[in-house]
């Protein structure tokens, strides 16, 4: 049975249409290669090209090996979408400066990965100072999108 009446639930949908807020904001999920990844307003939706970082990092750890023995860093993680697909190999660290960012990369770990991702708050390298000379690779996938070529790109990508 609805909580609300079918005449609010089309007045919300409407709303929703208008602002037009991505299908992964109002169910608080993407599919991102094979997994259900929690997001929310606050926290860039993965992309399915963002995939590509996780092939790369594959790649580059399966012709060295000691790149896959030691840390890596998945810096500004946003969703922490990139540090799942790493961690699922690797080890990682994860620091995002966004409060919001960090809370759902930290839900994120409940893939069974919080023994081996450890979300830390702050700008850059900053929270990473413990660390240093420890991390064997850095990946980064921070937004790209020149400020004059914004109007260019789809509402739905700019707005949120």
């Amino acid at each position: 049975m609805l909580r609300i009446s079918l005449d609010d639930l089309y007045q919300l949908w409407e709303q929703t249409i208008e602002e037009r807020r991505p299908y992964q904001y109002i169910v608080g999920c993407e599919h991102w290669r094979d997994l259900v990844l929690s997001v929310q307003e606050g926290v860039l939706i993965p992309r399915p090209n963002t995939e590509l970082i996780v092939d790369l990092v594959s790649d580059v750890v399966s012709k060295n090996e000691e790149l896959g023995q030691g840390l890596w860093a998945d810096v500004g993680t946003g969703s922490g979408a990139i540090a799942i697909g790493i961690r699922r190999i690797w080890g990682s660290y994860d620091t995002d400066l966004s409060p919001i960012a960090v809370l759902v990369a930290t839900l994120m770990c409940l893939y069974g990965l919080q023994d081996v991702i450890e979300v830390r708050q702050g700008s850059w390298f900053e929270p990473l100072k413990d660390v240093e000379g420890q991390l064997v690779g850095i990946v980064s996938n921070q937004p790209y999108i020149p400020s004059d070529k914004l109007k260019l790109v789809d509402m739905n990508q700019d707005s949120h």
